[in-house]
């Protein structure tokens, strides 16, 4: 943040014998006789804003020649004419941190990049700092060359990765100085936020007040983001100072602080303006952090609108990079952050994003500098509040806070600290009409007609009397009696990999009913006529978890729903659990109209929609159960992915190799992803694992664990609509209970987004923050409603755990998406998933010809490949 000296006179203490003083240190000089001295402003208004720097033209002799030599420099110090900013800025420490910075650190964090053959320079020599005048003197770059960017427009990408590549390098040569040192720069934490002095923070609730106002004026984004800006005014500091906050696993270095398009030295080369080199200037607010505070800073001040809204990944990741790459070469002791851990590091401190865009970024690109000082950032009068106002008539802050407002909602931002608050469930805007799926649905019928299945064997046990018993227990009627049984498959093949589904039709008779009667029913069981199938199964405990489901646990969520009030029907009525036999017995849905949507297609926004709803309903269901029955939930920890077996490792592993194929064929691909992939192979059920696991910080609860397009009925309705007949989803169910595990609910999120969503909403990257933050909406209103004692997360909390588990993302997309969108079913069965040989391998390779998912992978793997997903984690 620099002040003007609107003074051309130099400073009394500034004499002909304290130059000639610095000169001699400087230049190593035993005499020095100055022959004449220039001092001027080296800034203009609105490019510096908490300190003085002025230019000095020094002409001098020495004692080995009589011939004048020149030499300019800048010198930087306070605002020694006006007390009350002094005694501001002191409170920030900006004056001994950075003389301190010139003077100790800077020196010996170059010194360590040169001592590994690194050549780069970081930034400007020192000359002299003189602690009793807190001042520092410095190198003056224009002399070589340099000079400041536009602030006004933003930096290209040359600009930023230039920029980028010596920002990581600071980060990584003060990381390892400060272990050589034993810590001695985590003294620094005095930022712009920070837990000791709040000097700033009235300018950041004031500018935000003017943004409210302005999101009121503007169409685009009205009275909604208005009243969220308000409700956040109290709390900004608040947020804003948590992303200064020591986190534990965090890595951490000193960061700049104050990293703008004015604290970089640009050199260009004579061709073009092509750009030679850059150096960091002014260190006052260096502190010990996370490098997401200099990386949010600097994208949200400083970069080009495109770059701002379609290229932070990339830069991030160049960032890693190098960051990486030098804290290696450095030898760096302690453990070297992954990109995806960087990503969740940016992402869990992600409000300072929005307290820089919309306060920091008007204030730095502001053209209109007449009232532009630093008294306009810490009084509250007249001159400062037509400031303020000025700041949000500048039109590309404008179209800038347009695009990025609803982005930072999407997030859970402007949510942060509102945990407790009644939340408003958001009606999204449906992205697309469900049309095409009432052009599917005869299809549907027609292929359920004709469901065939290779595997699929009638239990030996299944009697008529066996089955006239379940029927009489149903009823509540003795005198029932069979009259027919129809057994068949209840699912083709590619539709069920987990268990053996039957449907049963019984017809019958009895005593209150003498004409014969026909009901339908669906009968789950194990594979018992495949020992080492169901061996694999067993590890998971599929069929004793989806027993205890259906006779236990689901009839006690309907039952904590209905308190509230809420009678909606989340899954299929029971009628038998045999724990004998591994068996249970539901209605079929099918009879009242219900059916399966088509899992080639993937779902549209209104499917999605309703998925998402009755999915945040289950999920807080299941939380408010066991925080009554004592933790009742968390014995079911045999997800998919578990500490316990690994049974369907293979199943990961071969789909990873093969889609690896597919990708080293592939144009658009190739071979860098091919090796990133190969190398994953071995490790992703390993962090697969990983993302099931608990973290005490974050909220939990009973996941469905399976939930794709296969394992939910949907139940449609004719509308019409414009004089036209239209199908409409009416309801929907789930099903399949038998790998419900205690996770977070991101588990089940990407679990569905990632196996069920259709191709052009799972490709628009915003689809799943808007289904997230609907889920979100949904789940805490229901929670509430509930009565739940526990933490309820804001949706920045869940938005972090959304990322922090994304790995399941790159698991669903290469190993669950291709075997359940797949046209080839001839071979679709468990063991064309899990065995070695020419039928399953021929399987696996005929899923990756899915033209729907080459597409999704070569939209998603570059972007799995910018979050760190592609790297080995430690």
């Amino acid at each position: 943040m620099s002040g003007v000296s609107e003074e051309n006179e130099r400073p009394e203490w500034l004499s002909d014998s304290y130059v000639e003083k610095i000169l001699k240190t400087y230049l190593n000089e035993n005499q020095i006789k100055l022959q004449s001295l220039d001092v001027k402003p080296a800034t203009a208004k609105g490019e510096s804003f908490s300190s003085v720097i002025n230019r000095v033209r020094a002409r001098y002799t020495t004692s080995h020649s009589k011939d004048v030599c020149e030499i300019s420099f800048l010198y930087k110090t306070t605002f020694e004419n006006n007390g009350f900013l002094a005694s501001v800025l002191e409170q920030y420490d900006v004056l001994n941190t950075e003389m301190q910075m010139y003077e100790k650190v800077l020196p010996q964090m170059q010194k360590s990049l040169w001592d590994i053959g690194d050549e780069d320079q970081l930034f400007a020599r020192t000359l002299y700092v003189d602690y009793g005048k807190k001042t520092i003197f410095f190198e003056d770059l224009a002399v070589k060359g340099f000079g400041m960017a536009n602030r006004l427009v933003g930096l290209d990408e040359d600009h930023m990765r230039l920029c980028l590549r010596k920002l990581a390098k600071f980060h990584a040569s003060a990381a390892v100085l400060n272990e050589r040192l034993g810590g001695s720069l985590e003294v620094y934490q005095r930022g712009i936020f920070n837990r000791h002095v709040n000097a700033f923070g009235g300018f950041f609730e004031a500018v935000t007040k003017v943004c409210a106002e302005f999101c009121e004026t503007c169409a685009e984004l009205g009275g909604y983001y208005k009243d969220k800006l308000l409700r956040r005014i109290p709390h900004v500091v608040e947020n804003a100072t948590r992303c200064y906050d020591w986190k534990e696993g965090h890595f951490f270095t000193l960061n700049h602080g104050d990293i703008w398009t004015n604290n970089f030295m640009m050199c260009y080369g004579d061709v073009e303006r092509e750009l030679k080199d850059i150096l960091l200037i002014d260190f006052q607010y260096c502190n010990w952090t996370s490098p997401a505070v200099d990386l949010h800073y600097f994208f949200n001040t400083s970069l080009a609108d495109d770059l701002l809204f379609h290229r932070q990944d990339h830069l991030v990741q160049y960032y890693h990079e190098v960051l990486s790459e030098t804290l290696r070469k450095l030898g760096y002791q302690q453990h070297i952050p992954t990109l995806h851990e960087l990503k969740v590091q940016l992402l869990d401190r992600g409000f300072l994003a929005v307290a820089t865009l919309l306060v920091n970024l008007p204030l730095l690109t502001n053209d209109q500098t007449e009232d532009a000082d630093f008294e306009c950032l810490l009084v509250d009068n007249e001159k400062s509040r037509r400031f303020r106002k000025v700041l949000y008539e500048n039109k590309r802050v404008q179209s800038i806070v347009k695009v990025m407002l609803p982005q930072f909602d999407r997030l859970g931002y402007l949510d942060m600290l509102e945990i407790n608050a009644q939340m408003k469930q958001q009606k999204l805007e449906l992205m697309h009409e469900g049309q095409y799926w009432c052009n599917t649905r005869k299809t549907n019928r027609i292929k359920k007609k004709m469901c065939e299945n290779n595997s699929w064997q009638a239990p030996l046990w299944l009697s008529n009397d066996y089955l006239q018993i379940v029927l009489q227990e149903y009823l509540k009627d003795d005198s029932v009696l069979l009259t027919n049984v129809d057994i068949r498959p209840a699912t083709a093949n590619g539709e069920n990999y987990a268990s053996v589904m039957s449907r049963i039709k019984l017809t019958f008779t009895s005593n209150t009913q003498i004409e014969p009667c026909t009901l339908s029913f669906i009968l789950k069981y194990s594979y018992e006529n495949d020992p080492v199938v169901a061996k694999i199964m067993a590890g998971y405990d599929v069929y004793n978890t989806e027993m205890k489901m259906y006779e236990k646990i689901l009839p006690q969520l309907a039952e904590i729903l209905e308190e509230s009030g809420d009678t909606e029907q989340l899954f299929a009525k029971t009628l038998k659990v045999d724990y004998e036999r591994s068996a249970i017995i539901f209605e079929d849905l099918t009879m009242s109209g219900f059916e399966m949507a088509d899992r080639k297609r993937g779902m549209d926004w209104s499917h999605a929609e309703m998925v998402i709803k009755k999915l945040a309903k289950f999920h807080a269901a299941a939380a408010v159960l066991n925080e009554r029955q004592n933790g009742i939930l968390e014995q079911f920890d045999h997800g998919i992915m578990n500490r316990h077996t690994r049974g369907f490792a293979c199943i990961f592993e071969y789909l990873f190799e093969e889609g690896a194929r597919f990708v080293k064929d592939c144009p658009e691909l190739g071979e860098y992803y091919y090796e990133k992939l190969s190398k994953l192979c071995s490790h992703i059920i390993d962090y697969g694992v990983r993302a099931y696991a608990t973290r005490p910080q974050n909220f939990y609860t009973l996941s469905h664990g399976d939930l794709w397009t296969n394992n939910m009925m949907m139940l449609y309705e004719t509308i019409e609509e414009e004089l036209e007949k239209k199908q409409s989803l009416k309801e929907l169910m789930f099903i399949d209970f038998q790998l419900c595990n205690w996770s977070s609910p991101t588990v089940d999120l990407h679990y569905y987004f990632n196996t069920s969503l259709s191709t052009d909403l799972l490709l628009d990257r915003e689809t799943q923050e808007k289904l997230l933050q609907y889920y979100h909406s949904v789940l805490c209103d229901t929670l509430r409603k509930l009565n739940y004692e526990g933490h309820i997360p804001s949706l920045h909390e869940l938005t972090v755990q959304f990322e922090e588990s994304r790995i399941l993302a790159l698991t669903g997309i290469f190993s669950n998406r291709p075997i359940m969108t797949t046209d080839e079913t001839e071979d679709a069965d468990i063991h064309s998933l899990m065995d070695d040989n020419e039928r399953a391998w021929r399987f696996r390779r005929n899923c990756f010809k899915n033209k729907e998912l080459q597409t999704v992978i070569k939209a998603w793997l570059p972007r799995f490949d910018r979050l760190g997903l592609l790297d080995l984690q430690k």
